[in-house]
């Protein structure tokens, strides 16, 4: 299902976008997904390997180095999937807003406030 909404440019006029409902159902989805991925797998798992003996022996130092950075970026991974999540949420949320706006108008215009 595809609705049309009309955003605000700020001059005065607004611009026409389409915005699907089932395609951003469908991405806030999958970016659950990764998400739960990230935070019963990956996250469990770099937890884990922090602790293992070889690393913190100090064996295999240099690994351990690059390991933290890997970790580091994996997190900034996570960060992004999580605010692109929080960015599909406000959509929806703008979107409910505009229709119930929407709405209220019709009521009114049909003196049924």
């Amino acid at each position: 299902m595809t609705k049309e909404h009309m955003i605000a440019d700020g001059g005065g006029g607004a611009a026409k976008i389409e915005i699907s409902v089932d395609d951003i159902t469908l991405i806030f989805k999958q970016i659950e997904s990764i998400l739960n991925e990230f935070e019963t797998t990956i996250v469990p798992n770099i937890e884990q390997l922090k602790g293992c003996h070889f690393y913190t022996s100090g064996k295999a130092q240099k690994a351990m180095d690059v390991f933290q950075e890997a970790n580091e970026k994996t997190m900034e991974v996570y960060t992004h999937y999580s605010r692109a999540s929080t960015l599909v949420i406000e959509t929806l949320n703008k979107m409910i807003e505009m229709d119930e706006a929407i709405a209220m108008q019709i009521f009114e215009g049909l003196d049924m406030m």
